[in-house]
């Protein structure tokens, strides 16, 4: 399982449940400029503008303010999974279920609903 470091934003890889560390999940809408893996390993992302970049600093970010400070990396969807690798993508569906039922929280960003939707 890849996660992202809160505070660099690196991808670091988990292979071992055991050892693997508390993370957060962005559960998210999908927008056309979605951040795959090779994009994110490609870019930089704390100085990207693009939305997509936006929405996985503010939940790296939003894991502090919550008072999850523990919650040193974030799992991804669209840029912790390799797409390419049939095996790595076929496993992640088949854990994605148990992925997010052992993150510590799930923040959740939909694309086309504003604050003011929500009331």
């Amino acid at each position: 399982m890849r996660l992202i470091d809160t505070s660099t934003y690196e991808l670091r890889k988990f292979m071992n449940v055991a050892t693997r560390p508390p993370y957060a999940i962005l559960s998210h809408t999908w927008t056309e400029n979605e951040v795959s893996l090779e994009r994110y390993r490609l870019s930089e992302v704390s100085s990207s503008t693009v939305i997509d970049y936006e929405k996985i600093r503010y939940a790296c970010h939003k894991a502090k303010l919550e008072g999850y400070a523990y919650l040193w990396y974030l799992w991804v969807d669209t840029c912790c999974i390799d797409k390419k690798s049939s095996a790595e993508l076929s496993e992640a569906i088949n854990s994605m279920w148990r992925w997010y039922r052992k993150s510590s929280v799930c923040f959740e960003y939909i694309a086309d609903v504003s604050c003011r939707d929500a009331r």
